[in-house]
């Protein structure tokens, strides 16, 4: 029931965003509400994110609104990384911009990881950005395990890198044990 509600409310967002979200929002609270009005800002999002954006931002709060804003930076972010960005930027800090965060992390990594490690260097709390870092390491080695072994490489020195270097490691071992073991050999105590 849940993956037929999501996927009409993904289709509705897109044709009648109010009508899908008046319907998602009359859901009972739970898993359910949560998972249909996210797919219903989804859907929204796909034509139109920066209006999305803002409905969830005027009229959502609490954990249902950090979820729905994960929901729309995801969309949003595989149309155009750096505006969601800024976007995400603008939420305030804490839960509600965690999953809008790695949405954009993981979408930018896949385009255009050094822009995302410029991004992720712009954070000003530190386990938040080393938690994106170290997010991005793992997301980029999907595509690219040597360039992103290299860029790890050249973050050694600085804080939080032994959890960027465990979320390499980990991802790129499970796609190829043999060289992320050389990588790991390789590098200095």
């Amino acid at each position: 029931r849940l993956d037929a509600v999501t996927a009409l409310m993904l289709e509705w967002g897109k044709l009648d965003p109010a009508a899908a979200i008046k319907k998602a929002r009359s859901l009972p609270v739970g898993t359910l509400q949560k998972e249909a009005l996210g797919a219903a800002c989804s859907g929204w999002a796909s034509l139109h994110p920066e209006k999305a954006a803002e409905w969830a931002r005027q009229n959502l709060t609490g954990p249902i609104a950090g979820e729905v804003y994960g929901f729309i930076a995801e969309e949003w972010a595989s149309q155009n990384p750096p505006a969601t960005a800024v976007w995400v930027d603008s939420l305030p800090h804490g839960v509600l911009s965690e999953a809008a965060s790695t949405a954009v992390i993981n979408a930018w990594a896949g385009s255009d990881p050094e822009a995302a490690a410029r991004w992720i260097d712009s954070f000003k709390e530190t386990d938040k950005r080393t938690e994106g870092l170290a997010a991005l390491a793992s997301q980029w080695c999907s595509s690219s395990p040597e360039d992103a072994a290299k860029w790890v490489s050249s973050r050694l020195n600085q804080p939080g890198s032994d959890d960027i270097v465990e979320s390499l490691v980990g991802a790129w071992g499970e796609q190829d044990p043999v060289s992320a073991s050389k990588w790991v050999m390789g590098l200095d105590e």
